[in-house]
C-alpha cells in the first residue's frame, strides 16, 4: 500500500492569522490556504494495486483533482489502471481564499488487470485485449456525419446524445453541423488517423495519416506520425495520450490556437463500434469566443472499408435561382473571362463546395509543384458572346481558337473545338474534359446581384471531385454611375431588425453561421447577446431610405427614438455602406462597428444581394477575425439581419 497523508500547521501562519485578528473586522475574504494546509491521501487498494483510491481531507474545501484519468472535483474518487506504469497526480482545493494545488504526486504501477480493459467501451475503442482500433477521420463521405467536425453546446454530454439516421447528435445542444468546406477542414486533415492498441499489454497509441493517394483507404499505406500511449476512464468517458509534443489527438489545423491542449482534458461524447465521436474545449481567451465543444468525427477503419454508399444520384451544384436569367444577362454582350490573380483554381466537390478554399496566391501548396505566378496565365482569357454563342480562346503565348458553345439546364458548357490546355502552376492547369466540356459550379455576385465570377468545373473521370477553374468577368463599355444601382435597390424601402434571425457570425465568406435556432425566443443560452431587451428593442426599431436629390438617405427609430436626415456613403468597390449617424446603438453588435456609423458590409449569405432584398432581407456586418499567416485574409464576420417592413 502506498499512503501519504499530509497536514502541516504553521506557526507562521498562525502569527499572521492572529495578527489580522487584532484589526477591525470591516471584511473578510476567508481562509486563505497554503499547500501546507492541504490533506490529501493517494492509495493503492491492497488487494488490487491497479486500483487507486483519491480523499480530500481538507475540511471546508472543494476538491480539484488532475490525474492521468482527467480532472475530478470528488471528494472521494475511485481510478482504475489497468497496465503499469508511472503516473502523476495533483491535488487542489478551491477555498474562499482561491486555488491551492500541492506538489505532483508521483505513483508506479506494477501490475496488470485486464479485467479493466474488458467492459464494452474498452472493446469498442481498442478491439479489446491483444488487439488494436485503428479510427479515421469521417470525411463525410460515411453515411453518419456531415463532415469531420461538428460544434456543441458546452453542456453536452454523453447522456445527451441521440442517433438521428446514423448521425449522433446531443439533443437540443447542437450549435453547428458543418461540411468540411465550411470550417476549412484540408485534405491532410481528413487523412489523419488514430489507433488505440493493447496488443502490447500497455495501452498504445499512434496518430498517423494516409498518403495523399489514399484518402478513399484504397491500397491502404499509413504513415505513422507520431506514438505514445492513452488513458481511458469508461464510467467518466474522459481520454487523454500522452509521449512527446507530437502525440495528440487527429484535429484540424484551422482549430489549433483556440484549445488549451490537445491530447488531455478530452471526453468521447460518442463511442460505437463504428463511430467515435471526441471533443475538448475551445478556450474563450485564446479563440476570443465562448467556450464550445470542439467536436471530432471518425469511423472505424472496418466500418470504412466496408462501407457501401447508397445507390444515389450524385449530388450537384446548387447555382442561385435565376442563374440561367444571369447568364444570358451578362453574356448578352460580348464579355471577356480571365482566371483570377487571387485564387484561379481549387478542387470542389460535387456538389461545387471548395475542397481548399485557397484565397491568395500565397495558399497555394509546394506539392503543387511551384509557386503560383499571376503573370504565368495573365493573357489567358475565354470571350464568349451569347448573340451567337461564339466563343474565342486565347492562350498566354498568343494562340487564339475560335468556335461555338452551347450550355444546357445543369449548367455544362459544351464547346465544338479542342478547348486549349495551359500551364496555371507546376502541373496544374486548365483544360475541359474529355468531351471539351467544363460545368458551372458556382456563381459568384456582387452586392448589386450582378454576377462577379463563376466557377468552372472539369470532372474528374476516377474520383467524385471537379478540378474548378475560378473565371472573373472583364467588362467593357461606357462610364456608369456605380452607386446607381445601389440607390435604385435601396431607395422608398422601410426595414426592420428580423426577430427570427436578429445576428450571426459568418466564415469570411458570409457561408456558415450556428445562431439560427437561438430566435425568436431563446433568451437564456445566448444571453451575451440575445435577451428580452434585444427582442424588443428590434420591435421598436427600422430605418427607411430615401433619395434627396443625388444623395441617399434615411430616417431610422433606434429602440423608439428618431433619428432623421442620415447620409448613406455608398462605397461599391468594397462593398460598404457607411452612416453619418448611427442609425441603431441598442446592441453592442452595432456599435462595435464605428459606433454603428459603419462601414458595415454588404452580405451575400444565403444568396442576398440588392436585387433581392424583398424576399432575403439585408445582410449588413463587419470583419471581426483574420487568418493569422494572411492577416488580409478575412476568417469571420460579425452580421445583424433586416427583412422589409410589412
Amino acid at each position: 500500500m502506498n499512503t501519504r497523508n499530509l497536514k502541516i500547521y504553521s506557526l507562521l501562519l498562525g502569527m499572521v492569522l492572529a495578527l489580522f485578528a487584532c484589526q477591525p473586522d470591516e471584511f473578510s475574504l476567508g481562509k486563505i490556504l497554503s499547500k501546507e494546509d492541504l490533506t490529501y491521501r493517494i492509495t493503492q487498494d491492497a488487494n488490487d494495486p491497479n486500483m487507486v483510491i483519491l480523499e480530500s481531507l481538507t475540511p471546508g474545501a472543494t476538491p480539484l483533482w488532475v490525474t492521468p484519468m482527467g480532472r475530478s472535483s470528488r471528494v472521494k474518487d475511485t481510478l482504475r489502471f489497468p497496465f503499469p506504469g508511472d503516473y502523476e497526480f495533483i491535488y487542489g482545493v478551491e477555498s474562499a481564499g482561491g486555488l491551492v494545488q500541492a506538489d505532483a504526486f508521483p505513483l508506479s504501477i506494477t501490475t496488470t488487470n485486464l479485467s479493466y480493459v474488458s467492459d464494452q467501451f474498452w472493446v469498442m475503442l481498442t478491439g479489446g485485449a491483444g488487439n488494436s482500433k485503428t479510427w479515421i477521420s469521417d470525411t463525410g463521405e460515411y453515411g453518419k456525419k456531415q463532415g469531420f467536425y461538428s460544434c456543441y453546446d458546452p453542456a453536452a454530454t454523453w447522456d445527451d446524445m441521440v442517433n438521428d439516421n446514423g448521425n449522433w447528435k446531443p439533443e437540443g445542444y447542437v450549435w453547428w453541423e458543418p461540411s468540411n468546406g465550411d470550417v476549412g477542414n484540408t485534405a491532410a486533415d481528413l487523412a489523419q488517423f488514430m489507433t488505440f492498441s493493447l496488443a502490447s499489454g500497455a495501452a498504445d497509441y499512434t496518430l498517423g495519416s494516409y498518403t495523399a493517394d489514399d484518402l478513399n483507404l484504397t491500397n491502404y499505406q499509413p504513415e505513422d506520425v507520431a506514438k505514445g500511449n492513452f488513458n481511458f476512464d469508461s464510467g467518466s468517458k474522459s481520454i487523454e495520450v500522452s509521449g512527446d509534443e507530437d502525440v495528440q489527438f487527429a484535429h484540424g489545423q484551422w482549430a489549433h490556437l483556440n484549445s488549451l491542449s490537445w491530447n488531455k482534458d478530452f471526453k468521447i461524447l460518442m463511442l460505437t463500434d463504428d463511430v467515435l465521436m471526441i471533443a475538448n474545449l475551445r478556450d474563450e481567451g485564446l479563440s476570443g469566443e465562448g467556450p464550445c465543444w470542439y467536436v471530432w468525427n471518425f469511423v472505424s477503419r472496418e466500418y470504412a472499408e466496408s462501407y457501401v454508399p447508397a445507390d444515389l444520384p450524385d449530388p450537384e451544384p446548387a447555382l442561385p435561382d435565376g442563374w440561367q436569367g444571369d447568364i444570358s444577362q451578362v453574356v448578352s454582350t460580348t464579355i471577356t473571362w480571365k482566371l483570377s490573380e487571387e485564387n484561379p483554381f481549387d478542387w470542389a466537390n460535387l456538389d461545387g463546395s471548395l475542397m481548399n478554399g485557397w484565397q491568395a496566391p500565397g495558399d497555394y501548396p509546394d506539392w503543387l509543384g511551384g509557386t503560383l505566378d499571376p503573370s504565368t496565365y495573365a493573357n489567358f482569357s475565354m470571350t464568349m458572346n451569347s448573340s451567337g454563342n461564339s466563343v474565342v480562346f486565347v492562350t498566354p503565348d498568343g494562340t487564339s481558337t475560335e468556335g461555338t458553345y452551347s450550355i444546357d439546364e445543369k449548367g455544362i458548357y459544351s464547346f465544338d473545338i479542342t478547348v486549349p490546355t495551359i500551364t496555371i502552376v507546376g502541373w496544374a492547369g486548365f483544360s475541359a474534359d474529355a468531351d471539351n466540356q467544363l460545368r458551372i459550379t458556382k456563381i459568384e455576385k456582387d452586392a448589386s446581384g450582378a454576377v462577379a465570377g463563376m466557377w468552372l468545373g472539369n470532372r474528374n473521370p476516377d474520383k467524385p471531385e471537379y478540378m474548378a477553374y475560378h473565371l472573373v468577368p472583364q467588362f467593357g463599355g461606357g462610364e456608369v454611375d456605380p452607386t446607381a444601382v445601389w440607390k435604385n435597390a435601396l431607395k422608398g424601402k422601410t426595414l426592420v431588425p428580423d426577430i427570427n434571425y436578429f445576428a450571426d457570425w459568418y466564415l469570411g465568406d458570409w457561408t456558415g453561421g450556428w445562431t439560427a435556432s437561438l430566435f425568436p425566443d431563446d433568451f437564456t443560452s445566448q444571453s451575451w447577446f440575445w435577451t428580452q431587451e434585444n427582442h424588443d428593442a428590434c420591435v421598436a426599431s427600422s430605418i427607411s431610405f430615401y433619395m434627396d436629390g443625388d444623395v441617399l438617405k434615411a430616417d431610422a427609430v433606434d429602440n423608439g427614438t428618431a433619428k432623421t436626415g442620415i447620409t448613406v456613403e455608398i462605397d461599391p468597390d468594397n462593398g460598404t455602406l457607411m452612416f453619418s449617424e448611427a442609425p441603431f446603438t441598442y446592441s453592442w453588435i452595432f456599435t462595435n462597428n464605428g459606433e454603428g456609423m459603419g462601414p458595415w458590409l454588404f452580405g451575400s449569405h444565403d444568396g442576398a444581394s440588392l436585387s433581392n432584398i424583398d424576399t432575403k432581407g439585408m445582410y449588413l456586418g463587419f470583419y471581426t477575425g483574420f487568418d493569422d499567416t494572411n492577416p488580409e485574409l478575412p476568417t469571420e464576420v460579425t452580421a445583424f439581419h433586416m427583412v422589409l417592413s410589412n
